[in-house]
């Protein structure tokens, strides 16, 4: 028996074509996760015996599921207009991809509720390979931050398949960009026109991923989809046009773009509409700041109250 390093773990996962029948998973199909966990959980059916000399309840395992947790790192396809290395990832988790081979090309991604295909997963942590199949998730987190990576946090929720002995797999992740810094450069944050100097911007979904049980499927699905959080920025010259969107209730567009003019790579986050509330007063760096919490709201047509765009600059 070989000793495992407990900070070994890796995540691959692929669309199913028949939803719940495990598909066989390749080196090809790992997925890039930052500080990632995977777990088999599950529940307890007890019978509530009563003895007159006490004792246990007996029980049954139930409603075993697989969880995997972590952050994705949002970088676009090698190929500009091309899939995205975690295509099928982003399918599961709601999302359309439509591709655009330009010029410019653009590979874009935007939610949806309905048809969210599912995929087989499986999670390597030191020496086991934990599976799982009929796999849907969520993008529990957006976040942009200067002087980071964009990122998004996950959580994926499968029917369980069991567990594998497996050595150090060798996963492929050459599909996968190294991401563009958010530097002072590199990106522009747009309220409505006005152009604020931005400290971050963090997200987080409120709604949740579930299994369904019943006596012919077990099923996941998504609850739906509440994003809001706070988008943090310096005191500079526009702070009076912020405070005017919160006093007039006003639902503005946001745009995010960041551009690698060395690599001529472009990303851009565009909310349909938002609204900020009341400004708090934050210390960052030792300089003030203010945060505001930011609701992103779906727009008056179609479905999409955010769209994530990977492309080119030209």
């Amino acid at each position: 028996m070989s000793i495992e390093l407990f900070d070994l773990s890796g995540f691959r996962g692929k669309q199913e074509t028949t939803e719940g029948t495990f598909e066989t998973l390749a080196a090809a199909d790992a997925i890039r996760l930052l500080d990632g966990q995977g777990r088999i959980q599950g529940g307890k059916l007890e019978r509530n015996i009563q003895r007159p000399n006490g004792g246990s309840k007996p029980f049954i395992g139930i409603e075993r599921r697989m969880t995997v947790s972590g952050m994705i790192e949002l970088v676009g396809p090698t190929t500009p207009g091309a899939v995205l290395p975690y295509s099928d990832f982003a399918k599961a988790c709601g999302h359309i991809e439509t591709l655009d081979t330009g010029p410019p090309a653009i590979t874009s991604l935007q939610p949806t509720l309905q048809g969210i295909p599912s995929i087989s997963m499986d999670f390597f942590h030191a020496g086991l390979r934990y599976r799982g199949a009929a796999g849907r998730g969520r993008f529990s987190s957006l976040a942009w931050a200067i002087n980071d990576y964009a990122k998004a946090g996950i959580d994926v929720l499968a029917k369980v398949v069991g567990y594998a002995e497996e050595a150090i797999p060798s996963d492929s992740l050459v599909s996968f960009q190294v991401p563009t810094p958010l530097l002072e450069d590199s990106l522009t944050v747009n309220l409505d026109g006005t152009v604020v100097d931005c400290v971050s911007l963090e997200l987080s979904d409120g709604r949740n991923v579930a299994l369904s049980y019943g006596s012919e499927t077990t099923r996941t699905f998504r609850q739906g989809r509440e994003f809001s959080g706070n988008l943090t920025v310096w005191r500079d010259d526009n702070w009076a046009d912020l405070i005017t969107m919160v006093e007039t209730n006003a639902l503005v567009p946001l745009e995010l773009l960041v551009d690698d003019t060395v690599d001529a790579r472009k990303q851009k986050a565009t909310f349909v509409e938002v609204q900020l509330d009341e400004p708090e007063p934050v210390n960052v760096d030792n300089r003030a700041a203010w945060r505001f919490p930011i609701t992103i709201m779906p727009g008056p047509t179609g479905n999409a109250d955010y769209v994530l765009e990977f492309g080119t600059s030209t």
